[in-house]
């Protein structure tokens, strides 16, 4: 059972053994490709993201790291996600992530009714 409750913890870490620096290369690197190809100055950029262009020059030349929920801004501004910004991968798939947040919707006794089923599911494919 303790199995099955961990599918069902809240979304992993990402295990990535890249260091800050080749992180940051990477962002940087895609942010300015992602800006370009948006047709988007620096300027224009931090303006759309609450931010400055000094700053975004800093991360373009890996000389600044920014927090998570910059991140997001940029990504959200560029069209990309932060997976593709910062390029790691997602363990779950888009339906998997939609399911434990459906889960985590349902009452106590209803999770309990889906724990069981599973379990059944997964004893008959296992015969």
């Amino acid at each position: 059972m303790n199995d099955l409750l961990a599918e069902f913890q809240p979304f992993p870490q990402i295990r990535d053994n890249r260091s800050k620096v080749e992180i940051s290369a990477h962002l940087a690197k895609r942010m300015r490709s992602y800006r370009k190809k948006n047709n988007v100055t620096r300027q224009e950029l931090g303006k759309m993201c609450s931010c400055s262009e000094v700053h975004l020059q800093c991360i373009e030349n890996r000389t600044r790291m920014p927090g998570a929920h910059l991140v997001s801004r940029l990504a959200t501004v560029l069209g990309v996600t932060a997976d593709q910004m910062l390029g790691t991968q997602t363990l779950y798939t888009r339906e998997e992530q939609n399911l434990m947040i459906r889960y985590r919707r349902v009452s106590q006794e209803s999770k309990s009714k889906v724990r069981i089923l599973i379990n059944e599911i997964l004893t008959a494919e296992n015969r």
